[in-house]
């Protein structure tokens, strides 16, 4: 299997190394993040990350023929929580800008532009 193009995608992963014969492989970090929205304190955010890809064989049957190819699939799962110390009180009033940062600061890491 041609794991390189998964973990180039991921932010290279320089640490890990997988071999032809890997059918599954599970990566998870939490990465937490200091977020700033105007008029509210900085305060943290928790941004748990889990990368999962598979191997699989495709095979669609046509009649009497059968065709087959490999297909090599990828699953990122995001985890974007308050950490215990957010006093939410300090964001009433704010809570769609502080949605939105949390939804922009997502969207970067599924792009890849954020990644561990």
């Amino acid at each position: 299997m041609e794991w390189r193009g998964l973990t180039k995608r991921w932010g290279g992963l320089p640490h890990i190394r997988l071999d032809a014969d890997s059918r599954e492989f599970f990566y998870q970090i939490n990465k937490p993040f200091d977020h700033l929205v105007e008029g509210v304190k900085s305060y943290k955010f928790n941004s748990l990350r889990r990368w999962a890809a598979v191997s699989l064989q495709q095979i669609n049957i046509d009649g009497e023929t059968v065709h087959s190819k490999a297909v090599v699939a990828s699953r990122l799962e995001l985890d974007v929580n308050s950490s215990p110390e957010l006093d939410l009180t300090a964001i009433e009033g704010k809570t769609g800008e502080v949605l939105e940062a949390v939804i922009s600061n997502a969207l970067s890491i599924a792009r890849g532009e954020n990644n561990a």
